[in-house]
């Protein structure tokens, strides 16, 4: 049963979820990365039949790194979002106001950040999963005080990656689960 949606627009009252790739929710916001728009988009779900842009934060905004971008974590005050050859570091402090913090680029200090397919952060460590034509690596990422200069703490790279325990890796049974640009919400009850 679908409970709400809301459409892809333009302009600052409606939000630019172009090609949706990753949510994130955390109490009445969902956080979502949009590809094709190259943004981060924050919308108010507290009702989720009327779900409401909030606020957002487009590529090149304050110097922002948000070309493509796909993956998505949210922790405290800050989102952590990759797109090809970034980590980048936002402020969420104010839903209507995103304010980038930092970024961290591809091959400063030997990271390994081409395609990023996973973001997972757990302390004042990010956990960022990356395939990018034969640099495959899980790279962690201190970014406790969110001072990215000479933040990269190890890097591994691998063929095969088995996680069990205390890793979680989340990927989408199918990328396409935002169709037509919009992001629907579901209400399943058993």
């Amino acid at each position: 049963v679908i409970t709400g949606n809301i459409v892809s627009g333009s302009g600052t009252s409606a939000p630019a979820l172009g090609n949706p790739q990753d949510i994130f929710v955390i109490g009445k916001y969902a956080y979502v990365a949009a590809y094709a728009s190259s943004t981060f988009e924050i919308l108010d779900v507290s009702n989720p039949n009327s779900p409401a842009h909030a606020g957002w934060i487009a590529n090149g905004t304050g110097g922002a790194q948000l070309n493509g971008v796909s993956e998505l974590f949210v922790a405290g005050n800050y989102a952590y979002l990759g797109s090809p050859n970034y980590l980048e570091i936002v402020n969420v402090a104010s839903s209507t106001n995103p304010t980038h913090v930092a970024s961290l680029n591809d091959d400063v200090g030997g990271a390994e950040l081409g395609g990023p397919t996973g973001i997972f952060v757990s302390g004042n460590n990010a956990y960022i999963s990356t395939d990018s034509g034969g640099d495959d690596a899980l790279e962690i990422v201190d970014v406790g005080g969110v001072n990215i200069s000479n933040a990269e703490i190890g890097t591994i790279k691998v063929s095969n990656l088995l996680a069990t325990n205390f890793a979680q890796f989340i990927f989408p049974l199918s990328q396409n689960f935002c169709e037509n640009s919009k992001v629907n919400l579901f209400t399943i009850c058993e």
